[in-house]
């Protein structure tokens, strides 16, 4: 079981990486499951990962108190609205087109009301 919680630990890891860079995908949560899976399965894996820039900037700042600045907030929300756009443009379906409105929609209703807003440091 040890092996499959290590497993799960990497791969979440190397999801919220790619998320961080990808703005549609969440990095939080996959960082907060790769800590979990960690703590499961191997204290020095757990450090490693505490140790990385990503944890760090997601986890110790964000999902700790569920907050981030204004313009990280801004910033956010126009590369998922460009990118959402884009791929309502691309797609002739008008469902699709619909679906995107809506996940952009309840990203934006979460960034106002339930992520807060922290002054700048």
């Amino acid at each position: 079981m040890r092996l499959v919680y290590i497993s799960l630990a990497v791969i979440m890891f190397a999801l919220g990486v790619i998320g961080a860079f990808l703005p549609v995908m969440p990095t939080t949560i996959f960082i907060i499951l790769s800590v979990y899976f960690a703590s499961k399965s191997s204290p020095r894996l757990l450090e490693s990962i505490k140790k990385t820039e990503i944890f760090k900037e997601y986890y110790d700042v964000d999902a700790k108190t569920l907050s981030m600045t204004l313009s990280r907030k801004i910033r956010i929300l126009v590369v998922v609205f460009v990118t959402l756009f884009i791929s309502a443009l691309l797609v002739p379906i008008l469902w699709v087109r619909v679906l995107l409105v809506i996940v952009y929609i309840i990203k934006l209703l979460t960034f106002i009301f339930i992520v807060k807003t922290k002054e700048a440091s």
